[in-house]
């Protein structure tokens, strides 16, 4: 038998428990993942779908952050993903 709840709910505050469920669920299956798989620069641009001048903006903020391997940088996965949560986070 299903159970179906109807309460009234603003839109605002829906949309809210919505983003709040989606970005807890991505916090889990990262803190599961442990995805270290690393980028250059040129794939994160590519999976976050900006330019090079933004992606190079935000490295100078600290918003992203590199690592050598030789004479190479390099971007942890994670960090992305969880750069893109903190970023939503101060979106709203």
């Amino acid at each position: 038998m299903k159970k179906e709840i109807f309460i009234n709910i603003e839109i605002e505050d829906f949309m809210d428990l919505v983003r709040n469920c989606v970005r807890e669920e991505i916090q889990e299956i990262v803190k599961n993942n442990e995805n270290t798989e690393l980028m250059k620069a040129s794939e994160v641009c590519e999976y976050l779908k900006i330019s090079k001048v933004t992606f190079l903006k935000w490295v100078k903020q600290g918003k992203i952050v590199g690592y050598h391997l030789g004479t190479r940088l390099f971007f942890k996965k994670s960090e992305i993903i969880n750069a893109l949560i903190d970023r939503n986070d101060n979106n709203k």
